[in-house]
């Protein structure tokens, strides 16, 4: 870590060099954990919570309340697309090779 003489980063430079360290922070982890154990714990009393919110204000409203507190209880998957050469739909190319089972011996002429 370079600094300049004020004690400020020279511009350009990073000063943490290794990055962020992958995956969520303990914070994180800890929130995740206890949201997990709250839901766990309240299963019955969530469902007559979303209910009433469904009552109140439409099922609509409940679904979204119910996926705001699951989205800090189950990690986000995240998507992968896989695509062929230059961006193109992946082909497959599929090769029969037909054997006489009459013959003991395959040739590899075929």
């Amino acid at each position: 870590m370079k600094k300049e003489i004020k004690g400020r980063f020279v511009k350009g430079v990073s000063g943490n060099p290794k990055g962020k360290p992958k995956g969520p922070n303990k914070s994180t982890l800890l929130a995740r954990k206890a949201i997990t154990i709250f839901v766990d714990g309240n299963a019955e009393r969530l469902q007559g919570w979303l209910d009433d919110i469904a009552k109140k204000n439409g099922p609509k409203a409940a679904f979204n309340c119910f996926t705001d507190l699951l989205e800090y209880a189950v990690p986000k998957l995240s998507r992968t697309e896989h695509s062929g050469l230059d961006g193109n739909p992946i082909q497959s190319v599929n090769t029969i090779r037909l054997v006489d089972m009459r013959d003991p011996s395959p040739s590899d002429d075929a």
